[in-house]
C-alpha cells in the first residue's frame, strides 16, 4: 500500500553540479542518509534547520537518497541538514503507529541535540504516505519531551492517509492481502480501525496531538485525485475535492507536467458518525496549504510519486523547496520548464537545453586565433547537441545486454567529446567573450549530469501495445513466453516463436512506427533535434524504424548479437524480407557484425541482402569493455580473487568464510553458465556429474554454477538445491560454488573450462577472450532431444563415405538440441576455438578426453535398426509422386519430386514440395517415421490432406499422411 518513494525518486536532481556532502552510517539493514545544503547568500547567522524525512510503509533508506541530494542542491534562508531517518525503515514501518512515532521522535531529538558543531533552531518533517502519520505522532512526543529544543517550522505530507482510506484498493483489497500474508505487524490495523473511540487517527486529531500539529508554522498537504490507494480527501484533510475556481492557476502554469495547484477551499462540516468525519471535523478550522496534483495513474501498484517521470519528480522537488522558503532553479537538461528554472548553462525552449554559441562570441584579434576560436565553438556546439537513441528488446537477455554495452561505449565517446570541447575552450578562452565562455563551461558540466544516450526496450514501450499508447501491452507477455521456453529448454517452442516474427511486424508495425516518430521528431526525451545516431541491437520492426528515422542524418546502425551464420534466420530473415518488400536500404541501414567464418563481406551481403558498402565488420561484438581490453579480466592459470555478491539469505550464509574465493595459478576453474535463463534441470545434472570427476593431483578444482536471477522462484530453488549438494559433497580439493544472477565476467575470464550455451553474446565474449590469447577448454551445451528426433535428421543423409556420414550425423543430431542460430554459433566456435558439444550426461567423458564424437552413438547401426538403410533412401530418391492438395475452400495441384541432392547435407534436408495457394509458398519435406515409412509433413499448419499416387501403401503416422515404401 503506502510504499516509500522508489529508488529513482528525484534522480534527475541528483548531482546538479552542486557540491554535496553525504554522510552514511550503516546499522544492519538500516541506513541513515544525510547531507548539508547550501546557505543562501543572504544568510549571515549560524542557525541550522533540520529537515527530517519520514519514510512510508515498507520503505528503504536508499530509496530516499536522491530526495536528500535534491534538497541539498537548494538554497534556504538558513543552513539545513537533510536526513532520512534511519529509525523507521523496512520491517519497522509495519509496526503500530505509536511505536513508529516514538522511535522517530527519539531520533529527531538526538539529531537536534547530539551534534555540537551545529546549532539547530528549527526543524521540518517531510512524511511520505504512512510516514506523514508517523511524523505527526513524533511531533507530539517532541513537543511533550523538549518543547523548546527547536521550533517546528514546516510539516509536509506527500499523499498521506490522514483520515484513513476508503477506496476499494486502498481500504479493502490491499490491507486484507497484507494481513493474510502476515507481513503487517499493526500499522494497517491502526489505519483501518473503524471504531471512532478506538481509532488512533481520531486520537491524533485531539488534545496534545492537535496542539503539537498547530505549532508548525506551515502545514502543507500534497494529494492527487488519481491516487488509487490514498484518495484526495484524506490526503488533503478536506471533506470534498475543491472546485476548479477554488484552485488558482499560476502554480499550474509554472508546473505544467504535474499541474500543481494550491487550493483555497473552505472545509465543510462532515455529519456521518465515522472515523473520517471525526478527523475532518477536528481540522476544519485549521489552515493548511493543500496542493492538488493532476497527473493520471492507471495501476494500483503505483502509489503517487513512484509513477512520476524524472521531469515530474524535478517539478515536485522544486515545489517542495519553495514551500520550505528555499529556491531550486536547477532543472536538468531535457526537463520541461518555465522561464528561469533551468540550471545555469541551460536555456528554456520548451525543455532545458544547453545554449549553443554563435560566431559572434569570438573576439579574436588575429586570423590564427579566430580560426582556433571558431573551431572551439563548432566542437562545443556539436558536443552539446549530440545524442544517441539505442533500441533493443528484452527476452533472453542478449539484445538488452548488448544495448547496455553499446550505451556505455557511446557514453565514453560523448565524454571524450566533452573533454575535447572543454580543452579547446580553455585554449582559446582569451578569444571568447567572458560571459559566453562562462555559459559554455557551465553547459558542458550540465550535459555530463544526464547521459545523452537514451535506451528504449520495445517490449516495454507502446511499440508492442495493441492500442499504440501502452495501455494494452503485449510486450511483457511476449518476453515471458520466450523466457519460460528458454528456462525449460524447449527448443521446439523457441523455434516456433521465431517463426512468428512476421506476425509481430504486421500486428505492431503501425503503432511502432508512430511511437518511434514521437521519440525522434517530437522531443519526447527533451532534445530539440533528432538523434545523431539511431542504433538497434535487434531485428524486429525494421521497416517501422526506417520509416520513423527519415530525419536521422546518420541512418540506422543495426548491430548483430549472434554470429553471422546461415542458421541465424531470426536475424537475417527480417533483413532479406525487408530487401524484397521495399527500397528502404537506400535510406542507409548499416549492418555491424563480425566477419563470417568464410566468404567475407560477399557472404554477408548474400545472407542479409544489405549492400556491401553498408556492412561494417567489427573486431568485437557489442560485449562489455572487460572482454576487449587487455588485462581487464583475469586469465586462465593465474592467481586471482573472485568475489561473489550474496543476493539471498542462504547465499550470504553459504559464502561466509569463502568470499572472496582465492585461486592459485595451479587451481582449475570450471564455469557452468547456461545463459540468463538457464535450464534448471540441466544445471543440477552438471553439478552432480562434475562432482564425479577424479580429484586433481595438483591444485584444487572450483566448479562455479550460474543459477539465474534470485527473484525467480525456480532459480531460488535451484540455488538452494545446489547449496545442499555443495555442503554434502564438496571436498577440500573439489568445491562446488553456485551463485545467483550477477556479473560473471571475472569468473569467465579466469575459467579454464567453460560449459556454456552458444548464445550470441556468450559466443562474442569467448571470441574476445580468445583474441587476447586465452586458451580455455570451451564446451557448448546442447539440450538433450529424443532419439527419434535425431533419427529423423539422420535419415536424409546422402550416400557417402562411412566416416563422413557418421561425423555429419553426430553433428547434425547434436544441433537438434539448439535453436538454429545457436547451432550456427556452435559451428562457428567449433571452427575458431575447437569448441566441443556436450550434454550433462557426456560431461565426464568430455572433460576426461575419452570421447571424440559429441555423442557415443553408433548411428549407422541405429539407422539400420530403424529401417533407414541406403537402399531405402535410394528408392525414395527415385520415386516420382503426384499429390493433390485440398485446402477448403481452395484447391490446387502440385508435383512432388526428389530434386538433385548431390553431396551437400543442406541440399538434402528433405524432398522439396512447393505449391502456391493465393501467393503463399507452401513447403513440405519427407521425414522418416517408423520402419520404412516416409512422411509428407507440412511445415506450416493448414487444414488440408494429401493423397500420394505412387508405389507403396498409404498409412497414418503421428497425425500425418504418409506412404510405406515396399
Amino acid at each position: 500500500m503506502m510504499r516509500s518513494l522508489n529508488g529513482a525518486l528525484f534522480v534527475a536532481l541528483a548531482g546538479l553540479g552542486q557540491a554535496l556532502r553525504a554522510e552514511h552510517a550503516l546499522t544492519d539493514a538500516r541506513e541513515r542518509i544525510q547531507c548539508s545544503s547550501h546557505q543562501s547568500d543572504a544568510a549571515q547567522d549560524d542557525d541550522w534547520q533540520l529537515i527530517a524525512i519520514v519514510s512510508g510503509y515498507d520503505a528503504s533508506g536508499e530509496g530516499q537518497r536522491s530526495l536528500v541530494e535534491g534538497l541539498c542542491s537548494a538554497n534556504f534562508a538558513r543552513r539545513a541538514m537533510v536526513v532520512v531517518l534511519a529509525s523507521n525503515l523496512g520491517a519497522a514501518t509495519r509496526e503500530p503507529l505509536k511505536a513508529q512515532g516514538h522511535r522517530v521522535a527519539d531520533e529527531v531529538l538526538q539529531l537536534l541535540s547530539g551534534d555540537k558543531s551545529r546549532r539547530y533552531t528549527r526543524y521540518t518533517l517531510i512524511g511520505h504516505s504512512l510516514g506523514g502519520l508517523v511524523g505527526r505522532l513524533a511531533a507530539t512526543e517532541i513537543e511533550a519531551k523538549k518543547p523548546n529544543q527547536a521550533r517546528p517550522q514546516a510539516f509536509i505530507s506527500l499523499f498521506s492517509p490522514h483520515a484513513g482510506v476508503q477506496s476499494f484498493v486502498g481500504g479493502t483489497f490491499l490491507p486484507s492481502l497484507l494481513w493474510l500474508s502476515g507481513r503487517d505487524k499493526g500499522a494497517l490495523k491502526d489505519l483501518c480501525e473503524e471504531d471512532v473511540e478506538k481509532s488512533i487517527l481520531v486520537e491524533m486529531s485531539r488534545g496534545s496531538h492537535h496542539k503539537a500539529f498547530e505549532r508548525f508554522e506551515k502545514r502543507v498537504l500534497y494529494s492527487s485525485h488519481a491516487d488509487w490507494l490514498v484518495d484526495f480527501e484524506t490526503g488533503a484533510i478536506i471533506k470534498e475535492v475543491p472546485h476548479e475556481e477554488q484552485i488558482p492557476l499560476p502554480s499550474f502554469l509554472n508546473y505544467p507536467l504535474l499541474g500543481l495547484r494550491t487550493s483555497n477551499a473552505s472545509q465543510g462540516l462532515c455529519e456521518d458518525p465515522t472515523v473520517r468525519c471525526e478527523v475532518l471535523n477536528a481540522w476544519r478550522n485549521v489552515s493548511f496549504r493543500r496542493i492538488s496534483t493532476e497527473w493520471t495513474l492507471f495501476r494500483p501498484d503505483k502509489h503517487s510519486t513512484k509513477s512520476m517521470s524524472l521531469e515530474e519528480q524535478a517539478e515536485l522537488l522544486r515545489h517542495i523547496t519553495g514551500e520550505l522558503d528555499g529556491s531550486n532553479a536547477n532543472l536538468p537538461r531535457g526537463s520541461r520548464c518555465a522561464s528561469g528554472y533551468c540550471a545555469f548553462g541551460l536555456e528554456c525552449s520548451g525543455t532545458c537545453q544547453p545554449k549553443t554559441l554563435s560566431e559572434d562570441a569570438c573576439v579574436a584579434d588575429t586570423d590564427e586565433s579566430r580560426t582556433g576560436c571558431l573551431n572551439a565553438i563548432r566542437t562545443f556546439n556539436h558536443a552539446v547537441e549530440t545524442w544517441f537513441l539505442v533500441v533493443t528488446s528484452s527476452g533472453g537477455g542478449g539484445h538488452l545486454v548488448a544495448a547496455k554495452n553499446l550505451q556505455q561505449t557511446l557514453i565514453e565517446e560523448l565524454d571524450g567529446s566533452y573533454m575535447l570541447a572543454m580543452e579547446l575552450l580553455r585554449r582559446y578562452q582569451g578569444s571568447l567573450k567572458p560571459h559566453a565562455l562562462k555559459l559554455a563551461k557551465a553547459a558542458l558540466l550540465q550535459v555530463q549530469q544526464k547521459s545523452a544516450v537514451e535506451l528504449v526496450d520495445l517490449m516495454k514501450s507502446p511499440c508492442t501495445s495493441l492500442d499504440g499508447n501502452g495501455y494494452i501491452s503485449l510486450g511483457d507477455f511476449m518476453t515471458a513466453q520466450w523466457n519460460s521456453k528458454q528456462q525449460a529448454g524447449n527448443i521446439k517452442g523457441l523455434k516456433e516463436l521465431v517463426s512468428y516474427q512476421p506476425v509481430a511486424d504486421m500486428a505492431f508495425g503501425s503503432q511502432c512506427r508512430n511511437y518511434m516518430k514521437s521519440l525522434i521528431k517530437e522531443s519526447t526525451f527533451g532534445y530539440q533535434q533528432p538523434p545523431t545516431r539511431l542504433i538497434s541491437t535487434q531485428p524486429l520492426f525494421l521497416q517501422s524504424l526506417l520509416d520513423a528515422a527519415e530525419d536521422v542524418s546518420a541512418g540506422i546502425d543495426l548491430y548483430m548479437t549472434d554470429l553471422p551464420t546461415p542458421e541465424a534466420v531470426h536475424f537475417f530473415g527480417p533483413l532479406t524480407k525487408l530487401r524484397q518488400l521495399s527500397s528502404t536500404f537506400t535510406r542507409r541501414l548499416y549492418l555491424h557484425t563480425l566477419a563470417p567464418s568464410r566468404g567475407g563481406v560477399k557472404e554477408l551481403e548474400k545472407l542479409s541482402g544489405v549492400p556491401q558498402q553498408q556492412i561494417k565488420m567489427e573486431k568485437f561484438m557489442p560485449v562489455s569493455f572487460g572482454f576487449t581490453r587487455k588485462d581487464e579480466l583475469p586469465s586462465p592459470e593465474t592467481a586471482t580473487a573472485i568475489r561473489l555478491k550474496a543476493q539471498l539469505p542462504v547465499e550470504e550464509e553459504f559464502l561466509k568464510g569463502k568470499n572472496p574465493v582465492m585461486l592459485e595459478a595451479e587451481d582449475q576453474l570450471v564455469l557452468v553458465m547456461l545463459g540468463s535463463q538457464p535450464t534448471a534441470d540441466a544445471v543440477r545434472t552438471y553439478a552432480e556429474e562434475s562432482l564425479k570427476l577424479p580429484e586433481r593431483n595438483v591444485g584444487r578444482r572450483f566448479i562455479f554454477l550460474a543459477c539465474g536471477r534470485p527473484s525467480s522462484s525456480t532459480y531460488k530453488k535451484l540455488y538452494e538445491d545446489l547449496v545442499a549438494l555443495a555442503r554434502a559433497r564438496s571436498t577440500s580439493k573439489t568445491q562446488l560454488l553456485p551463485f545467483t544472477g550477477q556479473s560473471a565476467q571475472q569468473i569467465l575470464g579466469r575459467a579454464d573450462v567453460t560449459v556454456t550455451r552458444s548464445g550470441g553474446l556468450t559466443a562474442g565474449e569467448l571470441l574476445a577472450l580468445h583474441r587476447r590469447g586465452d586458451r580455455k577448454q570451451v564446451l557448448l551445451h546442447v539440450e538433450p532431444v529424443e532419439k527419434e528426433e535425431k533419427t529423423r535428421t539422420l535419415a536424409g543423409l546422402p550416400d557417402m563415405e562411412d566416416h563422413v556420414m557418421m561425423a555429419l550425423a553426430a553433428d547434425q543430431a547434436a544441433l537438434e538440441g539448439m535453436v538454429p542460430w545457436e547451432a550456427g554459433n556452435a559451428r562457428y566456435l567449433q571452427e575458431t576455438l575447437e569448441a566441443k558439444l556436450v550434454t550433462p550426461e557426456t560431461l565426464l567423458s568430455r572433460l576426461l578426453g575419452q570421447v571424440e564424437e559429441p555423442f557415443p552413438v553408433n548411428w549407422k547401426l541405429f539407422l539400420n535398426l530403424r529401417g533407414f538403410n541406403r537402399e531405402a533412401i535410394k528408392f525414395a530418391q527415385s520415386c516420382q509422386c503426384s499429390l493433390s492438395l485440398h485446402a477448403r475452400p481452395f484447391s490446387l495441384e502440385a508435383r512432388f519430386w526428389s530434386g538433385a541432392c548431390g553431396k551437400s547435407l543442406e541440399k538434402f534436408a528433405g524432398f522439396p514440395l512447393v505449391g502456391k495457394l493465393r501467393g503463399l509458398t507452401l513447403q513440405q519435406s519427407v521425414l522418416p517415421c517408423g520402419e520404412g515409412i516416409t512422411i509428407v509433413r507440412p511445415m506450416i499448419k493448414l487444414p488440408f490432406w494429401a493423397q500420394p499416387e505412387c508405389e507403396g501403401s498409404e498409412v497414418s503416422c503421428e497425425g500425418l499422411l504418409a506412404w510405406r515404401l515396399p
